[in-house]
């Protein structure tokens, strides 16, 4: 995102990439690792430190699109598959 000083100023963005769930990142660990990787959910009360962003995932915050992440990049944001393999390689 090209621009001068202060274009950024005042402006709220939302820094998402593409949109996956604990479900599918489970199946891409498996696929990727050739280990079997589920995803269990858990209480809230049982998440620990975790509790206050996985609450804020559970209630459907980060269930939204948005190009901010892309347009302040300059480029296509990396999806969570290649995170995986990236983080396996």
């Amino acid at each position: 995102m090209a621009g001068g000083p202060g274009e950024h100023a005042g402006r709220a963005y939302e820094l998402r990439g593409p949109l996956w769930t604990y479900d599918e990142l489970a199946a891409t660990i498996a696929a990727e690792s050739g280990q079997p990787v589920t995803h269990r959910r858990i209480p809230l009360d049982e998440a620990g430190d975790l509790a206050f962003v996985s609450g804020l995932i559970s209630s459907g915050l980060f269930s939204e699109p948005s190009d901010d992440l892309v347009a302040l990049l300059g480029r296509p944001a990396t999806g969570m598959p290649e995170l995986v393999r990236a983080a396996l390689a």
